[in-house]
């Protein structure tokens, strides 16, 4: 089962969910979703569909990029 939020800034939702394991939705990424094992309480982190993520933020967190 999955959920769907909005919240108000990356970094409010960042500091809600920091325990949490994340991956990037991203086209800058470069792995594909299937390079990982998921578990249940994974979150996937998709930015505005124009302008996607933040580059700087994208940045600090290659290893979970998709």
């Amino acid at each position: 089962m999955w959920t769907f939020e909005i919240h108000e800034s990356l970094d409010d939702f960042m500091e809600k969910y920091k325990d949490k394991r994340k991956f990037l939705a991203t086209t800058k990424g470069g792995r594909i979703y299937t390079d990982f094992e998921y578990m249940d309480d994974d979150m996937f982190l998709f930015g505005r569909e124009t302008k996607g993520l933040p580059r700087d933020f994208i940045a600090k967190k290659t290893k979970k990029w998709l």
